[in-house]
């Protein structure tokens, strides 16, 4: 049985889209602002990032790569209690208390453990493993206000059109800062005391905001805790199919990780060119990121949860061939190397952003289950972090020689190549097998009336 709780919104309040506009901007904006205290230590100068900090496996690590290190560790060891933690009666009761510490926690210990331990630069690392343990959980956590909604794609559009440049933006204002005068150690603090009590109070109003209707819940089904037993049950329930998605994510992942440690020798060998154009950086992704997220919104008019899950597992089998196909054009000289990586870029966003939350979403709706998809979410970011961390270890102790371009061009396009057949087998597979089983289960209700988009509860 479910946990004797509250519903995951407040259901006195009828949906408007008015309403879901706020929800939609004041949960992207809230969560991007969370980039700009996790990211800024990246951009300290090279005088304090090249500070040795241990040795290991007979190679020393300076500060630039211990961090990176502890940022990924950090997010990766964090995501299994999270599963636990997040998903429980006590999360949903206070939800928004919650995720407003992660959010002072977070920004407090990295940030102000950077200006600190500014002597110690091993304390300085694990105050960023400490921060970012944190800072995993709160992805998940923001989920939990935006699914199970019969516009949860077009919510999720927002965020994730949001997010991919919050990133860019962050180091951007950094480095601003820091041409200001700013006292290099005290650069991340003076950005996180100012975007953190912003983050929190959009948080605020998201928390505020009206939840779910009556139509909501017969369309997606009703969201709440998640004991750890019924999590177990789901997972043993359609392990095949969870499997798979997993498998497809930490692929994908694995590529994304590999192109963001190699970017810049990627590129360069990539167009032939020694100085990469600095807007190559900001280009590569975009054609991808507005796919993705119109791939989003078209599923959103899809009403049928079963339809629309098969449109997603379609669209990572599209972005496991774009990726394919583009390689294989670029080996042959067919594809110049620009075009090569918007493509990539089209083909890795468009199926990673269709693989995780939206079709887990739509998992929990066609299969009638009460609870959160974010068990879910955690679940699949670990296994993309065991990938990230692998390849993150390798980088830096590994044997590729990164000051040679041509050969991790080489590497990475081989890599590309397993991965891509690996995604389009794995779709359609996973394809085959949502039809099968979903085609025993009973058909789906009728589409919810207009007129059930009202409270849950009389006000």
């Amino acid at each position: 049985m479910a946990e004797n709780v509250s519903p995951i919104l407040d259901d006195n309040a009828p949906q408007s889209s008015r309403s879901t506009t706020i929800i939609a901007f004041t949960t992207a904006l809230s969560y991007s602002l969370t980039y700009f205290w996790r990211y800024p230590i990246f951009l300290l100068p090279d005088d304090i990032l090249s500070k040795p900090v241990v040795t290991l496996f007979e190679k020393k690590v300076d500060l630039h790569s211990a961090i990176s290190m502890c940022f990924i560790l950090g997010f990766g060891v964090a995501k299994l209690p999270a599963i636990r933690i997040m998903t429980s009666p006590f999360f949903f009761r206070n939800r928004c208390s919650v995720l407003i510490s992660l959010y002072a926690i977070s920004m407090l210990v990295e940030c102000g453990g950077i200006y600190v331990f500014q002597s110690s630069p091993p304390l300085q690392a694990v105050s960023v493993f400490i921060s970012s343990f944190f800072s995993s959980w709160i992805f998940g956590g923001l989920i939990t206000y935006i699914e199970g909604r019969q516009k949860t794609e077009t919510l999720l559009a927002v965020l994730s059109s949001f997010y991919v440049y919050a990133g860019n933006l962050s180091r951007g204002t950094a480095s601003l800062v820091l041409k200001m005068g700013t006292p290099p150690l005290l650069m991340p603090l003076i950005i996180g005391s100012v975007t953190m009590p912003l983050a929190s109070l959009l948080l605020i109003i998201t928390d505020k905001s009206p939840g779910p209707s009556r139509a909501d819940v017969q369309s997606r089904c009703k969201r709440s805790p998640m004991s750890t037993r019924r999590q177990w049950l789901f997972v043993a329930d359609w392990g095949f199919g969870i499997g798979a998605m997993l498998m497809t994510y930490s692929v994908l992942t694995g590529i994304r990780s590999f192109r963001d440690f190699y970017v810049k020798q990627i590129f360069s060998a990539a167009i032939g060119e020694s100085d990469v154009p600095s807007a190559l950086y900001f280009l590569a992704d975009l054609p991808g990121a507005v796919l993705s997220c119109a791939a989003l919104v078209i599923c959103n008019q899809v009403q049928s949860n079963r339809a629309a899950l098969r449109f997603m597992l379609f669209g990572v089998l599209f972005g496991g061939a774009t990726i394919f196909g583009s390689s294989v054009l670029f080996e042959l000289h067919c594809l110049g190397g620009i075009v090569w990586q918007l493509l990539l870029g089209v083909g890795i966003f468009v199926a990673y952003n269709l693989v995780g939350t939206p079709c887990y979403d739509r998992l929990l709706a066609v299969t009638e289950t009460e609870g959160t998809c974010s068990f879910l979410i955690f679940l699949s970011d670990f296994f993309g972090y065991v990938v990230t961390i692998s390849l993150l270890f390798y980088n830096n102790f590994g044997p590729v020689n990164d000051e040679d371009d041509r050969k991790v061009l080489h590497m990475y396009t081989w890599i590309l190549l397993g991965a891509s057949v690996t995604i389009i087998c794995v779709s359609a597979v996973m394809i085959y097998y949502f039809a099968l089983r979903l085609s025993l289960r009973p058909a789906e209700a009728t589409t919810p009336n207009p007129e059930e988009d009202a409270p849950l509860l009389d006000t």
